[in-house]
């Protein structure tokens, strides 16, 4: 819903100004919250097998920690690269 209205401001040419990488913002944070709202549907256990055996969800949040690594190195990967092309050439 705010995608689209974001991307009709951007087709009426009203007085905000838009640049890719705000839309590339919106876009990741729209498909990032898509994504964690999905997860708990794909993360549960798969009912069958002996009848003796408790059904249990697999990682029990281990998923978050590890996408929480990924994303926090990312960050510090992207914050690098832009201290090294800011840096003066001496």
């Amino acid at each position: 819903m705010h995608l689209l209205r974001f991307i009709r401001a951007a087709t009426q040419k009203q007085k905000t100004q838009i640049t890719k990488s705000s839309l590339m913002k919106r876009i990741f944070s729209i498909l990032a919250i898509a994504c964690f709202m999905a997860l708990p549907l794909i993360s549960l256990a798969q009912p069958g097998g002996d009848e003796d055996v408790v059904d249990v969800p697999i990682d029990g949040g281990l998923s978050f920690l590890v996408a929480a690594g990924i994303g926090y190195g990312a960050k510090k990967l992207h914050s690098l690269r832009n201290q090294k092309e800011e840096a003066p050439q001496i």
